[in-house]
This record gives C-alpha cells, sequence and structure tokens, in this order.
C-alpha cells in the first residue's frame, strides 16, 4: 500500500520536473528507491475450492459470500467493488461488461451456465438499472454506497472465514478468488499472455496490445476450463 502512494508522488514529482518547476536537487526521488515487495500468492487448491462449493451455508451473509465468491471466480476475478456495482444493464448478448473501477480498462465477459444461474436467482423482479446482487441501494448517493460496499465486504469476508471453518480449508478473503482463477488457468496450461489480458495484470501499453491480439470467444473457451 505505501509504495503504491509513494508512486503516486512521484508521478507528481516527475511533472513538476517535466515543467521544470523543479531541479533534480530538489527531487527526493533521485535519492530515494520505492521497495517493492511481492504480492503474497492467496489461492485456494482445487480440492479445496470443492469442497467450499459442497457447503451449504445456512445463514443469510453465508449464502450471499458463497455467491458472491464463486460470482468473482466466474468473472475472472472481479473486484468486490464492481460486483457492487454491477447493474443488469451490464449484461448485454450473453456477456458481462464493464469498466474495472481500480483502472479503468473495459472487460467483456462470456455468461457461462454457472454464472447464469447465480445472476438469475440476485436478478428475480429487477429492471436493467438495478443493482444484481443487493449489495448497494440505488438510492444512495455515490458516496453512501461506498460506504455501503466497504461494510458489506466486512460482513462478506467475515462469513466467507466461517464457511471456510465449515468445509475445513484455510480461511480466505473476496480477493482470493482473483488469484485463484489465474492460478488455475495456468495449471490448464493456459499460455501467461492470456492469462494476463484476463486480469489486466500487464502495463496499459502490454495490455493493450494484448487486448487487440485475442478474440472475446477464445477468452470465454479458456475461462471454461477453470470451472468448478
Amino acid at each position: 500500500g505505501l509504495a503504491v502512494y509513494m508512486r503516486g508522488i512521484r508521478a507528481v514529482i516527475n511533472s513538476a520536473r517535466k515543467e521544470k518547476l523543479l531541479d533534480k536537487d530538489h527531487d527526493p526521488f533521485f535519492y530515494y528507491s520505492i521497495k517493492k515487495k511481492a504480492t503474497k500468492k492467496r489461492v485456494i487448491k482445487k480440492v479445496d475450492l470443492e469442497k467450499l462449493k459442497a457447503i451449504m451455508p445456512v445463514k443469510d451473509w453465508e449464502v450471499r459470500a458463497k455467491d458472491y465468491f464463486f460470482v468473482s471466480y466466474y468473472l475472472w476475478g472481479i473486484s468486490f467493488i464492481d460486483l457492487a456495482f454491477l447493474k443488469l444493464s451490464n449484461i448485454e448478448d450473453g456477456r458481462v461488461k464493464y469498466v474495472r473501477a481500480k483502472t479503468g480498462r473495459e472487460y467483456s465477459i462470456g455468461i457461462n451456465d454457472k454464472l447464469q444461474i447465480l445472476i438469475d436467482k440476485y436478478s428475480k423482479g429487477k429492471d436493467g438499472d438495478d443493482f444484481i446482487f443487493d449489495i448497494i441501494a440505488s438510492g444512495e448517493t455515490k458516496e453512501a454506497q461506498y460506504r455501503s460496499a466497504k461494510n458489506a465486504l466486512k460482513r462478506f469476508n467475515k462469513a466467507l472465514s466461517s464457511l471456510c471453518i465449515k468445509a475445513g480449508i484455510e480461511k480466505i478473503s473476496s480477493y482470493w478468488a482473483r488469484h485463484t482463477f489465474a492460478t488455475n488457468l495456468k495449471n490448464q496450461n493456459v499460455p501467461t499472455a492470456i492469462i494476463k489480458e484476463m486480469l489486466g495484470h500487464a502495463s496499459e501499453k502490454t495490455t493493450q496490445t494484448y487486448l487487440a491480439s485475442f478474440a472475446d470467444e477464445t477468452l470465454d473457451e479458456y475461462s471454461k476450463k477453470v470451472l468448478i
């Protein structure tokens, strides 16, 4: 987290230097390097993923936590905040189309049969402008919606941990869906280039290069390889 903030500050400093508003002697990053630390892998083994899938939750938030986790998994590891803001209008021609809040990248993901069941479960009686997964309310301000999503994420992770205890597996959180999806693709010998495109892990320049290389249907076929 600290490195992310420091890179933001460095970007401002670099802009100031380009505009000749700051000389090298006053550039703190001339002497300081931002430390990089590898992200800890958060991956569920396939056997444990199957155990989680087999659990039959009873409490409301445990039901929702299980559903949300697998929706995220089927949507290539969509973040919880993006999941919260998904509307029925984001579904077009059998695809979920949205813009990732964190990066601004556009996604177009084909809806597989397992994902369709979960979407149908939460979209009954709703129209195109309604949020699908009942995480935030339409009548709230944007700020209130983000607060609601943040509070829901806490309940989600707590319920997910409870499910993991019942399943006898390691405790996990929402972000594990993304890592697990990527790793399972890799274990199926899916090319690294495909995985980078599906998750948007490359630089913007690299991502755009890959976006021009693979059709949506090709990505859909690869994603089906890791359905649970």
